[in-house]
């Protein structure tokens, strides 16, 4: 019977120093890993002396993409469906929720119809008129 025992300890033990063993093991090379410069460098791909720049509203205006004839925005389901539309053409642009409990009927007829907005400053609006 003790001998039993003994042997269950030492094998529990055994098995518990190869576990902290390969514990460590996984731990020391995880940090070498983790401090050398390729990971480093796969980590942030951006060179660290370039630094990202953000558009100014200049140049962004600037930017020769097409401006919309105008835009729609049609309810749908729970959201508002935003289309561009381009010489006759809408395009999908994004969908925001709405909370239909907020709207009259006569919104709601409105938005099912789809609602045209001439600018992006109206379309700002809307949204965000509806949709908080």
């Amino acid at each position: 019977m003790i001998k039993s025992i003994i042997k269950y300890t030492l094998v529990f033990v055994l098995t518990a120093a190869l576990a902290v063993g390969a514990a460590s093991s996984a731990y020391v090379i995880t940090r070498r890993i983790m401090e050398s410069e390729a990971y480093s460098d796969a980590l942030n791909p951006i060179n660290k002396t370039e630094s990202i720049k953000a558009k100014t509203i200049d140049e962004v205006k600037a930017d020769n993409s097409p401006t919309p004839d105008y835009y729609m925005v049609r309810l749908e389901g729970e959201s508002v469906g935003i289309y561009a539309s381009f010489d006759g053409r809408e395009d999908f642009l994004y969908s925001a929720e709405v909370f239909k409990t907020n709207l009259s009927a006569e919104d709601t007829r409105l938005l099912l119809s789809g609602i045209k907005l001439k600018t992006q400053d109206e379309l700002a609006s809307f949204i965000e008129d509806y949709t908080s």
